[in-house]
């Protein structure tokens, strides 16, 4: 039995220095041995079957099937409803279009390109208000713009609605002005967003169907956070989860618990060294939970699935980083022969743009050697590079669910 997982790829192109046309297609062809794992944890879009995580061996085959959509520089992709979304970073704009999957493959229909109100459009989430109205939520790099657009069910994006402002800076020569990153919806109905420049994580709540922001956590100064990701919670006071930050600068990665106590209504609890070297940037962060590398997804036992595992990306050393999560708190890197930590493995080509997990599997983006390097995972998260393969100077991937 084999399991195939169709991956839609965008990237850099010229305007920022790369060499991707629009978004591709990959395929991949994982062998089963078993019933198969799923892996649904906490990536905000729909879950995607992998490969068992009994699965041995260099067996996995991964096929470049073409270019779906050409289009400038869509540096992130997001799937949901079959719809699939992106910012075009360099011209300042927002698209979407749909996902026709058939026994012939995959083709993308143009749906919608607007404008975005904001410089860089780099990141981007669906989130809905307290009417139920959808809204695509867009963090701009350049100025530090949220912008707020509406979305229809059919996914159509409207022109922009609303325009969050922000302002400040950090003590790094990179951190001179405000630049937003990245967009979580949280489970209880808030929204955060990162601001890379000004060392804040900005809180917001739907009022009357506007975003408005109402606090903002200081991070430490040269933080730089960057990416947010949701993990799953094992303490009976967090509601199932908790989030992960991982700080670009700092190359940290910080735990926030939701603290009504505090003016942002969130608090750092842990932050943990990655071990980078001088140079390195941090980006991206994976999470696979431990019914995913054991293949107890049927055990029904949530203590056991909020256990596993999380890797990040260090760009320049080229590295990926494991830290064990045991459902309330990180465990520090293993330590290298010298005895410091986070020596990680290499990350298969430069710049580790994006990481995300398959099944039992983590597919990472490098780009700037133009590469998606494939890894296999163990039962106790060891990572081992199983395949690669040649695209455009790649930065995001989205696994399509089986058909």
């Amino acid at each position: 039995m084999q399991t195939t997982v169709d991956m839609l790829i965008g990237g850099f192109g010229e305007q920022g220095g790369g060499d991707c046309l629009g978004i591709d297609w990959v395929q991949a062809v994982f062998p089963d041995k078993g019933d198969g794992g799923r892996n649904d944890a906490h990536t905000g879009g729909d879950a995607v079957e992998g490969p068992d995580a009994g699965g041995t061996g260099s067996d996995i085959s991964v096929e470049h099937r073409g270019l779906l959509a050409k289009l400038p520089s869509p540096t992130w992709l997001l799937f949901e409803n079959s719809v699939v979304f992106a910012p075009l970073e360099f011209s300042n704009e927002i698209v979407s279009l749909r996902v026709n999957r058939d026994e012939d493959g995959v083709t993308l229909e143009p749906l919608s390109r607007v404008h975005v109100d904001g410089h860089t459009p780099t990141h981007l989430a669906i989130a809905q208000d307290t009417e139920g109205r959808s809204h695509l939520i867009v963090a701009c790099y350049d100025d530090g713009n949220v912008c707020v657009h509406p979305l229809d069910a059919s996914g159509h994006i409207g022109a922009s609605a609303q325009v969050l402002r922000s302002e400040g800076h950090g003590p790094l020569p990179a951190q001179a002005g405000p630049h937003a990153h990245w967009v979580l919806p949280l489970p209880d109905g808030r929204i955060i967003t990162t601001d890379l420049g000004a060392d804040r994580i900005h809180v917001h709540r739907w009022s009357d169907g506007r975003l408005e922001r109402v606090a903002s956590l200081i991070c430490p100064p040269g933080t730089g956070p960057r990416d947010l990701h949701l993990l799953p919670s094992s303490m009976p006071d967090d509601a199932g989860w908790r989030v992960a930050v991982v700080g670009e600068w700092s190359s940290t990665v910080d735990i926030l618990a939701s603290d009504n106590a505090e003016p942002s209504g969130l608090r750092i609890i842990q932050r943990v060294d990655l071990g980078a070297d001088a140079d390195d940037q941090a980006a991206s962060l994976a999470f696979v939970s431990d019914d995913v590398l054991h293949a107890t997804a049927s055990t029904g036992d949530a203590t056991y699935r909020s256990e596993g595992f999380c890797y990040v990306g260090l760009r320049g050393s080229d590295r990926i980083i494991s830290l064990r999560w045991d459902g309330s708190a990180l465990s520090e890197p293993e330590p290298s022969q010298e005895g410091r930590p986070g020596h990680g493995i290499s990350s298969g080509g430069g710049r580790p743009r994006h990481i995300i997990a398959v099944g039992n599997t983590l597919v990472v983006a490098n780009q700037t050697s133009g590469k998606l390097s494939i890894f296999r995972l163990a039962g106790n998260g060891e990572a081992t590079l199983d395949k690669e393969i040649v695209v455009g100077s790649p930065t995001a991937i989205v696994p399509l669910p089986r058909i």
